[in-house]
């Protein structure tokens, strides 16, 4: 088992395990097959065995774990159909949550996001990129003030992001995606949801079209990540 992340709010100790175990598939610190050994982590967090095995009942509801008799946990994968899917409900759900949020952000989330659009330019490691670029599209959807749909959208993310860590020639390359979140940026702050919305969703499926060919065409997959 890798070292697990702490997430800072507060939380109860079972969606705390939970987070860190979503976090870990996401940036592909566990991968799809591996075991998850409620002991060790039951350690880890200095608890019992109870809310291991409840978070792990929460990210099963998720997709991202398989409860299987005499194995325990398992990191599911998912099938080529199953990954367009995610990415479907992906574009359809993160496209109604910035709808929602786009009348909500002010000057203040915009500088956040564009900060964390500087750090994404500065940033070479694949795992952190991809967590810089969940930090961005995250920034600007808590400002909708939907709490289940921004849960809902950030498993879908963490279930299918790990299957975007191919080579960034296959998907967007950095440039694009940079470019294309600056644009996203500029049609919020003129308030044109129609056009960020449709934005937003050709950055979702474009990568993740490409992915699902790719699969099909029976490539193999390399750890790094995307949209």
């Amino acid at each position: 088992m890798p070292a697990l992340d702490r997430p800072s709010e507060a939380r109860t100790i079972q969606q705390l395990i939970a987070d860190s175990l979503r976090l870990a598939i996401a940036e592909g610190r566990l991968v799809a097959g591996q075991r998850l050994r409620q002991d060790e982590i039951a350690a880890e967090f200095g608890v019992s065995h109870i809310p291991v095995r409840e978070a792990f009942r929460e990210l099963e509801g998720q997709g991202l774990v398989s409860v299987l008799p005499r194995r325990g946990a398992v990191v599911t994968s998912l099938t080529p159909d199953e990954i367009e899917e995610v990415v479907e409900m992906r574009a359809l759900l993160e496209c109604a949550l910035l709808r929602h949020a786009i009348p909500h952000i002010d000057d203040r989330v915009l500088a956040q996001a564009e900060s964390v659009i500087d750090a994404i330019d500065r940033e070479r490691d694949n795992e952190h990129w991809s967590a810089l670029n969940w930090q961005f599209h995250a920034t600007l959807y808590r400002a909708a003030g939907r709490p289940r749909l921004f849960a809902a959208i950030e498993a879908l993310h963490a279930n299918v992001g790990r299957y975007l860590r191919v080579e960034e020639s296959v998907l967007h390359n950095r440039t694009d995606s940079q470019e294309e979140h600056r644009r996203l940026l500029r049609l919020i702050r003129r308030r044109r949801a129609g056009e960020a919305a449709k934005l937003l969703a050709q950055h979702i499926t474009g990568p993740g079209a490409n992915l699902v060919a790719r699969l099909r065409r029976g490539a193999s997959l390399k750890d790094g990540t995307s949209c």
